[in-house]
């Protein structure tokens, strides 16, 4: 069974509009669901273990194992994930852990050996795509950094180490609140008083971390540090300043960071920043912030010394993607192919979603691989075309009585109708109608139970 699949068949009251991500750890979608004209929006991890057929069959074949024997392979890495829920349950009551507001753990419909673990949480922004569109100020990146120091402090209460702090797992509310999530990896340190395994991701790992030395939860300062840094540095990790990057020079940044150079200072920020940020990234632990307690309370006293600095704009560099979402883009639509068409819900400023033409062809739900044709910039008189590799989760609809060609003009005259309406909007008036609809069906199917049974006590009177 696909995700979406499962997903239906746990929590059927939810309906999945958009997948947000894909990884190791499994798939992640964003979901909702009406209640009287009020939507909830929420975001479900699905982990398939083991993550697929394939993996089964290559480690039944590699080890020789029986039916019982792989599932006591495998079953481990459940009560690992269990333990994950746990955590992220205890610490969620905190305003800047990301909370989980349901979970459930099954085993598959079929007879194969594998386990599905559904996560249901609060509906979030990823720091890494909320940087693309938005435009940052130092007092934003300050204001991350506080709010995740929050809930670093309680994580060092619950003797809890993260240890894979990096702007995907940093998380953005609507109301612009800053959110640590994905423990996965996180470890408990009174668990483990020896040397902890390595573990996180390189980009944004403590020096005593990638060198296989003991650590303790500063690390998790030191990699927000680096974060922040990145954030305030033109979106450039230390020592990559280079307009083109290539692997021999990221090599060499990464191994000047973990022999102890000093970082370079961003160009547009303060000493008193530059050297806060130099606390957090300290080489030595002995040299580095000790607790999240100490690194906020320096951040706060920055902040309050530097109301002024706090509005410059850091002009990070954006996927031009993001940026043309803002205006209205001409796009040259073309054949999808001769089974599907472009759904009408896509219109001329939902960039991300386009597909018109596809490398592949599936059933319905599944994701696609497509291009985008010709996005076309009328804001200004040169015209930028680009194509680009998108990801498709969306319907699409089956072309049933007419040519692809004629069902592709109906869509996009039905789509230029609707551009001057928001996303929302549309789904909004659409439910509104599909539910009049059904109140006058309801209505008609009374209305006749009436007349019938009205004419019936006629007949026998």
């Amino acid at each position: 069974m696909t995700h979406l699949e499962i997903i239906g068949r746990v929590w059927s009251d939810w309906s999945i509009t958009e997948k947000l991500g894909e990884g190791s750890f499994g798939q992640v979608f964003k979901a909702e669901k009406e209640r009287y004209g009020i939507i909830q929006n929420s975001a479900i991890k699905v982990v398939r273990i083991p993550s697929d057929d394939a993996e089964l069959k290559r480690v039944q074949s590699g080890f020789g194992l029986d039916e019982q024997e792989l599932r006591d392979y495998f079953y481990p890495q459940i009560e690992k994930l269990k333990k994950e829920i746990v955590l992220m349950q205890e610490l969620g009551e905190d305003n800047h852990i990301v909370k989980i507001l349901d979970f459930e753990i099954i085993d598959s419909p079929s007879d194969n050996i594998c386990w599905y673990i559904l996560i249901r949480m609060e509906f979030l922004e990823c720091l890494d795509k909320y940087v693309k569109q938005a435009d940052l100020t130092v007092g934003d990146v300050i204001s991350i950094g506080e709010d995740i120091l929050t809930g670093l402090e309680v994580c060092e209460t619950n003797n809890i180490i993260h240890r894979d702090i990096k702007p995907a797992n940093i998380f953005r509310s609507s109301k612009g609140v800053y959110k640590l999530g994905d423990f996965g990896i996180a470890r408990d340190i009174a668990s483990n008083a020896g040397t902890l395994s390595y573990k996180g991701t390189e980009n944004y790992m403590a020096p005593e971390v990638y060198l296989g030395k003991r650590y303790g939860s500063n690390i998790d300062i030191y990699s927000l540090g680096i974060v922040l840094y990145k954030l305030l540095n033109n979106n450039r990790l230390p020592f990559m300043d280079e307009e083109k990057l290539t692997a021999q020079s990221v090599e060499k940044a990464i191994q000047k960071r973990y022999t102890g150079d000093k970082f370079p200072k961003p160009s547009h920020i303060s000493d008193d920043l530059y050297e806060l940020l130099q606390k957090m990234c300290a080489y030595d632990p002995e040299e580095r912030f000790q607790s999240a307690e100490e690194a906020k309370k320096a951040i706060e006293k920055y902040k309050q010394s530097h109301i002024n600095e706090l509005e410059i704009d850091l002009n990070i560099k954006k996927d031009p993607t993001n940026a043309l979402n803002k205006d209205k883009i001409n796009i040259q639509r073309e054949k999808f192919n001769n089974t599907y068409t472009i759904p009408v819900s896509l219109d001329a400023t939902d960039i991300e979603s386009k597909v018109i033409r596809s490398e592949t062809t599936a059933p319905n739900n599944q994701t696609y691989k497509g291009i985008v044709e010709k996005e076309t910039d009328t804001r200004n008189t040169g015209k930028r075309e680009n194509y680009k590799i998108q990801e498709y989760t969306k319907s699409l609809h089956a072309v049933e009585n007419k040519n692809v060609s004629e069902q592709q003009a109906e869509n996009v005259a039905e789509s230029d109708n609707k551009e001057t309406l928001s996303k929302e909007e549309r789904l909004r008036q659409e439910r509104i109608r599909a539910r009049k609809e059904a109140e006058a069906a309801l209505f008609t199917i009374l209305f006749v139970i009436i007349i019938v049974a009205f004419m019936s006590f006629l007949y026998f009177v």
